[in-house]
């Protein structure tokens, strides 16, 4: 079990299972169409630490896979 989403993206991290994309990327044409890509292929967790207007980054996919919604 799980603390937080930090400690579930942690775990994703040890598990080979999250990409960290540091490119600047627009939320709604880049990120979405990524995301759109690789939940399709049931591919991992993303991490956009770089998101153009954003003061944070941005997750998706973090339960794109029945092991991940499992866990």
């Amino acid at each position: 079990m799980f603390t937080d989403v930090r400690a579930f993206i942690e775990q994703l991290r040890r598990d080979n299972d999250l990409v960290v994309i540091d490119t600047l990327v627009d939320p709604v044409e880049e990120a979405a169409e990524i995301h759109r890509r690789v939940i399709a292929g049931g591919g991992p967790a993303l991490l956009f630490t770089n998101v153009k207007g954003a003061a944070f980054p941005l997750v998706t996919n973090l339960f794109g896979t029945s092991r991940r919604a499992e866990m």
